[in-house]
């Protein structure tokens, strides 16, 4: 099975950056996935919560609170972000929830099921604080039909090459965001 990411995924992972940038970091860690989740709006992800009665704008609050540095880093400093290890084990678990979903396009929901998930962030904390577990928020998504493969999406095809490199580096596959095939 190819594993895609879908356009929309691409879009999040390149706000996830400039996420990174604007709270002073030069390292995109897993609060900034949700920031960059946040800061879009137009996903399943959001809407999800949003159905869950989940108060987004408190939230990124709460992570800006959690996250946010005095010094910003500069935009021309794009370039050299690099995701934590824990970011890329985030990219990779949500990789995986879609593989487990039966679905070959990892999107937004595959990226928040795998933040609830992943037991070392403040999103996680946040969402658990609100009564929104990875099991609550996965038994939600699959009622509203959210994970099924035919769930509104566009695709792009990942080069081989930049999926074995997604354990290496988030840089690598948001690089590789305008590879088609």
């Amino acid at each position: 099975m190819k594993i895609r990411f879908s356009d929309k995924m691409h879009h999040i992972l390149d706000l996830a950056v400039e996420e990174t940038l604007r709270t002073g970091h030069g390292r995109a860690d897993v609060d900034h996935l949700m920031l960059g989740l946040l800061r879009d709006r137009d996903n399943n992800a959001c809407r999800a919560l949003c159905l869950m009665k989940l108060d987004l704008d408190d939230m990124k609050r709460n992570l800006d609170e959690a996250v946010f540095l005095s010094e910003p880093v500069k935009f021309d400093e794009l370039e050299s972000i690099h995701p934590t290890r824990d970011a890329v084990e985030v990219i990779r678990m949500s990789v995986l929830e879609a593989l487990r979903n039966d679905c070959s396009t990892v999107r937004d929901e595959h990226l928040l099921l795998a933040i609830a998930i992943f037991p070392r962030s403040a999103s996680r904390n946040y969402l658990m604080e609100h009564g929104i577990s990875a099991e609550s928020l996965e038994t939600f998504l699959m009622e509203k039909g959210m994970l099924r493969e035919d769930a509104e999406h566009e695709s792009v095809t990942i080069a081989p090459e930049v999926l074995r490199a997604l354990g290496e580096q988030l840089g690598n596959l948001l690089s590789s965001s305008d590879l088609s095939s």
